[in-house]
């Protein structure tokens, strides 16, 4: 038996919940009910009573976790240290979006990566969809951040049946406009509405026009896209009055914008979310499940603050 093992009982104990626990402890469910397994096998007797209201500690834990609370308040406080720490990771990290403002989440999530982390480099790979698609598929990465965009009930763009998409945050399609465009008045605009001005849409030369075209198109088709590699180059034209520029934000989560900008959300039924999709039955590296934990611990985080 070891230490961390009993973490995990006093984590269980706390939250009862394996689910909950494993969120805690950045591990995922599957990692922690095989510890408490091989626990029960260790010690010869059942820690863990499982029913629809929750998971609870038999008598026997309870008196185990008694026991194990005592030696770890005496171990923090010889070494000054919390009892329970994040597990630690070393080298190097790959993660891999899609194109877009939805990017801002990510680097937050760096610099709370970076100070949870010190010993891990993290960098982040922009993709277009359809290439996180094919990594995924390939297996060439564990899993790929992705947005889906839900229309009347239907995607925009469906997935392959192999792969499977797991929801973190909502998301948003909004329009920046400038403050002296006759828009700016308005509380919220519809792409209908929008239609008469040009759109500028951030994109890179090697790609087509992400899928907001493809989404603008169902309401009408635009007489004029701009697009441009930089945000701040789209800023530039909407406060010159060229157009107006549509950007997808998760829950609000906006950079620090002109004062001349004006943000308004989209009043058509656009429902988005932002999320990663895997493969269904590729097995994690260990430091891609720890941190995938982590980034959903994160997305919760986010949630409540919202």
């Amino acid at each position: 038996m070891h230490l961390e093992q009993l973490e995990y009982l006093i984590e269980i104990q706390k939250n009862k919940s394996l689910s909950a626990a494993a969120q805690k402890l950045h591990l995922s469910s599957q990692a922690l009910s095989k510890s408490i397994s091989r626990m029960e096998d260790e010690l010869g007797y059942v820690l863990l009573n499982r029913s629809y209201k929750g998971v609870y500690l038999t008598d026997k834990a309870q008196r185990l976790i008694s026991a194990s609370k005592r030696f770890f308040d005496e171990l923090a406080a010889i070494s000054g240290k919390p009892s329970c720490q994040l597990p630690s990771l070393k080298g190097h990290y790959e993660l891999n979006s899609i194109q877009g403002e939805l990017n801002n989440f990510l680097l937050a999530l760096l610099a709370t990566l970076s100070h949870d982390f010190p010993s891990l480099e993290v960098h982040v790979f922009s993709h277009h969809p359809e290439e996180i698609v094919q990594l995924v598929q390939t297996e060439t990465i564990d899993f790929g951040f992705y947005c889906t965009c839900l229309i009347n009930g239907n995607f925009l763009n469906s997935l392959p049946e192999e792969l499977v998409f797991t929801p973190l945050l909502p998301a948003k399609l909004h329009v920046l406009i400038s403050n002296h465009s006759p828009l700016a008045v308005y509380k919220s605009v519809s792409i209908k509405t929008l239609l008469p001005y040009p759109f500028i849409m951030q994109c890179t030369k090697e790609t087509k026009i992400p899928y907001l075209q493809s989404l603008i198109n169902i309401f009408g088709t635009p007489k004029q896209i701009i697009t441009k590699t930089s945000v701040p180059l789209c800023y530039e034209l909407v406060l010159a009055g060229m157009g107006n520029y549509l950007q997808i934000a998760v829950v609000n989560n906006f950079p620090q914008l002109p004062r001349q900008i004006t943000v308004l959300p989209i009043r058509d039924e656009i429902e988005m979310t932002y999320g990663y999709i895997a493969k269904k039955g590729h097995l994690f590296t260990s430091t891609s499940e720890i941190i995938l934990q982590y980034i959903q611990n994160q997305a919760e985080m986010i949630l409540k603050q919202s």
